[in-house]
């Protein structure tokens, strides 16, 4: 009879009680968290965040950008008159910061263009952009956005 006494005078019926709520709770708020998690598509580095905290999305929007680091690419605008000196398959000569020298191949061209504006806001020159992958050694790590000397050998 004693430590139940002493059980009532200390509360710990009503503490444990407490707990076990605490403890569902808990349970709740763990599976609502991963509802929120949000998982890539696929594997590489952050690259761009397409998105700011407490930005509204809808289903299905991109969040951010990731670079596949498995099969790199160099995003190279040209001039739309000069695509025909650029045809898929056509080696490139790169040169990239620190003038470290390297190959690659045009890969492809995406059919769509984009306006260049000029200084004084004046639209430019239309722009394609084509994708140049590896080929030859390896191509130095760089921050992405990077600018990289492309020469077309003749």
């Amino acid at each position: 009879e004693i430590p139940e006494k002493v059980s009532r005078s200390m509360r710990i019926d009503t503490e444990q009680a407490r707990l076990q709520f605490a403890r569902q709770e808990l349970s709740l708020l763990e599976r609502e968290q991963s509802k929120l998690t949000v998982r890539a598509q696929g594997q590489g580095r952050l690259g761009l965040f397409l998105k700011q905290v407490c930005e509204r999305v809808t289903a299905q929007e991109s969040l951010a950008q990731l670079f596949d680091e498995e099969r790199p690419f160099l995003l190279v605008q040209i001039p739309s008159d000069r695509v025909a000196d650029f045809t898929p398959g056509t080696e490139l000569e790169l040169v990239f910061p620190g003038n470290r020298i390297g190959w690659g191949r045009v890969g492809e061209i995406p059919p769509q263009t984009s306006q260049a504006t000029g200084s004084n806001g004046a639209l430019g020159t239309t722009l394609v952009d084509v994708h140049v992958i590896p080929m030859g050694g390896l191509w130095p790590e760089l921050p992405f956005g990077s600018q990289v000397v492309v020469r077309r050998p003749r």
